[in-house]
């Protein structure tokens, strides 16, 4: 990925602004993209994640077009590991699990079956 390439700094000016401006497109499709490959810039730089790409990601878990959630649902695992490991327990019991237990009860098949994919690997930190 491009963010591997570029300093903190020009992560921070560049590549964050474009995700935050993609993730909030207007067009499901462009924010579906963003998500699948949202733990992309979080490997690069993982001092962004808590405070640049942390509230994008809690919108594509409440987005209106169940295969952004899908998206979404499926990158929940691998987001919580990519978070800084001070931070990760907090992170999912205060700002991840209600948007799970949402997930869990969606109207939508391939939201739910997205989410049951990674659950297992969130058993640890959930007990």
């Amino acid at each position: 990925m491009l963010a591997n390439l570029l300093t903190q700094d020009d992560v921070e000016k560049s590549i964050v602004h474009l995700l935050r401006s993609a993730a909030e497109y207007k067009s499901w499709c462009v924010r579906y993209m963003v998500d699948d490959k949202f733990t992309d810039p979080q490997n690069a730089d993982p001092h962004i994640t808590l405070t640049h790409l942390f509230p994008s990601f809690q919108a594509s878990l409440e987005d209106h077009e169940a295969e952004v959630r899908a998206a979404a649902a499926a990158k929940v695992r691998e987001f919580w590991q990519n978070l800084p490991k001070d931070s990760q327990e907090l992170a999912i019991m205060r700002d991840i699990l209600v948007h799970l237990k949402d997930l869990v009860s969606d109207a939508n098949q391939h939201v739910k079956s997205a989410f049951a994919s990674v659950i297992i690997g969130l058993a640890p930190v959930l007990s």
